[in-house]
């Protein structure tokens, strides 16, 4: 089975509980354009799960675990390349760890490549049914909906963590005076605030500290939160404009000084006036195309809200259906549907749920009344006409308005 699409009109969730739900086994491909993740899946469990973008994120991830020194992470990294061996092999052969330690931080590894996948806002993902080899199972199954509650909580809260530190491209400085101060700080943030030299950007931080996006980001909040860096000033496309800016100002100065005096005099006639604007013409043209800008930037913030608000929408409407595909009994299928409607305010998709619910409830109600018919007609042969009418009683105060309520 092939099934491809894109994330921005599939959830990602919703692909993990299909392939959990249907026991399936092969390589889920998922591709931005800088990056691509391939999970690894055995009978609907997730066994592994690696990035193009590692930058040995496994080396540091038992390097800032203590698990290896600097110098045997780079000297494991020379023999690997030397040997053209994967690095774990070379952990092994020096000894530096055992089989099981592997094994977890491989896993652990695997998890926050999932985890920063679910961060993803665009890219597209194929999946193909193969038979994986022993390499490609590097762990015991993972837990499925362990990971999708994990991946919701951190795209939640790194919502909040981005409104700090909005872009990946940003440099941080250390404050002054915080070495009286660092032995507050726990293993992760001192780990980090190593790393931080002037030059690095959130995104080599990311890549050379071990941990993950979610953990990376939440770490620099509670840095600066706590005074220990800040963010250091540089060269961004705004701040090139506001130099131009002010470039053409002192430009545009310095061309009107010999009509100063001309100035002066027309100063109450209306045509001097305007030709006074039109020389002014360049720096109003900044300040209208600042403006615009200005807007546009707060109409795409707009939108972009109303999409990702769109996208939460479709995507739980999409999980919730497929559940409700994948129940056996309609009293599940009937919780299901009444706790979208109960946790969902009115959208598009209210109403399909609202019909598929009365359609539930109409198949539970044929299927207790044929239930009703057949324990009376055993009830009837022993004579038991007080049973008879409990039976049906007992139907009626369940289904009040149905439909059979005449024939009883």
């Amino acid at each position: 089975m092939s099934l491809k699409g894109n994330l921005k009109t599939f959830d990602l969730g919703s692909i993990f509980q299909f392939l959990e739900n249907d026991k399936k086994s092969g390589v889920l491909e998922v591709q931005s354009e800088e990056n691509i993740v391939r999970v690894f899946v055995k009978e609907g469990g997730i066994v592994n799960a690696t990035t193009t973008q590692s930058h040995n994120r496994l080396g540091n991830l038992l390097r800032v675990s203590e698990v290896i020194t600097d110098e045997q992470l780079a000297r494991c990294l020379k023999l690997g390349n030397e040997k053209n061996q994967v690095f774990g092999n070379i952990l092994l052969e020096e000894g530096l760890i055992t089989t099981e330690i592997l094994q977890q931080f491989v896993q652990k590894q695997a998890e926050n490549t999932i985890f920063d996948l679910f961060l993803w806002e665009k890219g597209d993902f194929e999946y193909k049914d193969v038979e994986l080899n022993p390499e490609q199972m590097a762990f015991e199954k993972l837990n499925t909906m362990h990971l999708l509650l994990e991946a919701t909580r951190r795209i939640d809260e790194m919502r909040i963590l981005k409104k700090q530190i909005h872009r990946d491209d940003l440099v941080f400085i250390k404050c002054e005076g915080i070495k009286s101060k660092a032995e507050e700080l726990n293993e992760q943030e001192l780990s980090i605030l190593s790393l931080i030299n002037g030059r690095y950007t959130v995104r080599q931080l990311v890549g050379d500290s071990g941990y993950d996006n979610f953990v990376t980001y939440k770490v620099l909040n509670s840095l600066i939160a706590s005074g220990y860096i800040e963010l250091c000033e540089v060269i961004t496309p705004q701040k090139c404009a506001e130099e131009e800016q002010d470039a053409a100002k002192i430009v545009d100065d310095n061309e009107k000084r010999p009509l100063a005096k001309l100035d002066d005099e027309k100063q109450g006639s209306f045509f001097s006036n305007i030709i006074f604007l039109l020389k002014r013409q360049k720096r109003f043209s900044i300040i209208i195309v600042s403006i615009i800008a200005i807007i546009s930037i707060i109409v795409g913030s707009m939108f972009c809200a109303k999409h990702i608000k769109s996208k939460r929408i479709s995507s739980t409407y999409q999980r919730v259906m497929m559940q409700v595909e994948n129940q056996h009994e309609l009293e599940e299928k009937e919780k299901l549907l009444q706790d979208y409607l109960k946790s969902n305010e009115q959208n598009v998709y209210t109403q399909n749920v609202g019909e598929k619910l009365n359609k539930i409830r109409s198949l539970m109600e044929e299927r207790d009344y044929k239930s009703t018919l057949n324990n009376t007609s055993k009830l009837f042969k022993d004579k038991d006409y007080v049973g008879i009418e409990t039976a049906y009683q007992k139907y009626i105060d369940q289904y009040p308005d149905t439909i059979h309520a005449d024939g009883m």
